[in-house]
């Protein structure tokens, strides 16, 4: 039994630092921080778990139940978030009850007197279990203050079946199964043992880091189709851009995308080659106005800053830089119409 937790430490903190690796380098990387901050919660977790079957004496055995407590506390508010955060579903109100009334639940933990757990602990002993080994059980009396926990523990998983059933609404049928289904399989296996335990019905240590293992490996799967689909869709798009590049030689344009939010400008060689830029220099608005003859700066401005107000596909002809090779016609396209985030343009140079 005491060699199960160690492996189930290591599990946790070596799947938490990869999540945490991509997580810091990824963009958005919300959902891989937070399965991170959920695999280190369950790894001190279960040092507490492990620290409590050895407890010796009711003093210390306090002192762990009460660290079990605040870790338990910590699951329920990172599992509440990493759902909420890679679903994107599910009701934010349940999103933040849930977690609040296990926290609350926690007020009786610093408090002299009762402890959540127990009223009052009455003494500890050893337990024989399989393989030889023993581990430490409590008597006492139970606090019904610690029913608030497990309301917590209850509204976190209205809050997950809620958000699996509305994701798999949407279409994404394996995610909503997989995660949505462990959570609440295991979640509930879990507390289920734990809230026995505390009755003193079963006479087991506590398990529940083995329970959050396994929700653990199911998040880090779908986490990691995600990260593993990403890569292909980068190597799609280097691929797509490479025959874009050969078309657009081939027809002479020259293609450039602003980021309004950033003020950059991404653009093909061709177009670079065309207003004077190098291939691997910065390229932002103000640089690209600076490109144009003095005379004809204000027009482009107004005429880009019509593209970027447009709903639809815009199309016009910009001045013609007699300084350098510079565009006749450029058609031009809002992306994010939302946010207004970015504009495309294609450009092409005036005939000689």
């Amino acid at each position: 039994m005491t060699i199960a937790w160690p492996l189930a430490i290591g599990a946790c903190v070596t799947m938490g630092l990869i999540q945490l690796r991509v997580g810091l380098r990824r963009r958005p990387g919300a959902a891989n921080l937070l399965f991170a901050l959920n695999a280190f919660v369950v790894a001190v977790y279960a040092v507490c778990e492990m620290a409590l079957a050895c407890a010796d004496s009711p003093a210390e055995y306090l002192t762990w139940l009460r660290w079990l407590d605040i870790m338990a506390a910590m699951q329920v508010v990172t599992l509440a978030a990493f759902v909420r955060v890679f679903f994107g579903t599910g009701r934010k109100w349940l999103a933040f009850l849930a977690p609040g009334l296990s926290c609350a639940a926690l007020i009786a933990d610093f408090m002299p007197e009762p402890k959540l757990v127990y009223l009052h602990l009455t003494g500890i002993k050893k337990i024989p279990t399989f393989g030889g080994a023993t581990y430490t059980d409590a008597d006492g009396l139970e606090n019904p203050w610690n029913a608030v926990f497990y309301l917590g523990v209850f509204l976190l998983l209205v809050f997950v079946v809620d958000a699996s059933v509305t994701l798999w609404r949407r279409g994404a049928h394996r995610r909503a199964a997989v995660i949505g289904g462990t959570i609440t399989l295991f979640v509930l296996a879990g507390g289920t043992q734990a809230a026995l335990v505390d009755e003193e019905i079963l006479r087991t240590p506590y398990l529940l880091s083995f329970a959050y293992l396994a929700i653990l490996v199911a998040m880090g799967i779908e986490l990691s189709d995600d990260v593993l689909n990403t890569a292909q869709l980068a190597s799609d798009l280097r691929e797509n851009e490479k025959r874009m590049a050969l078309a657009t030689d081939a027809a002479n344009l020259g293609i450039w995308i602003r980021d309004l939010e950033r003020n950059e400008i991404w653009a093909t060689d061709k177009w670079r080659a065309l207003f004077g830029f190098t291939k691997l220099e910065r390229i932002d608005f103000y640089g690209f106005l600076q490109k144009l003859h003095p005379e004809d700066r204000e027009t482009v401005r107004r005429t880009l800053a019509k593209a970027v107000a447009s709903d639809d596909h815009y199309e016009t002809d910009l001045p013609t830089n007699a300084a350098i090779t510079a565009p006749a016609k450029a058609a031009m396209s809002r992306v994010n119409k939302t946010k207004s985030a970015f504009t495309r343009c294609v450009t092409r140079p005036p005939p000689c």
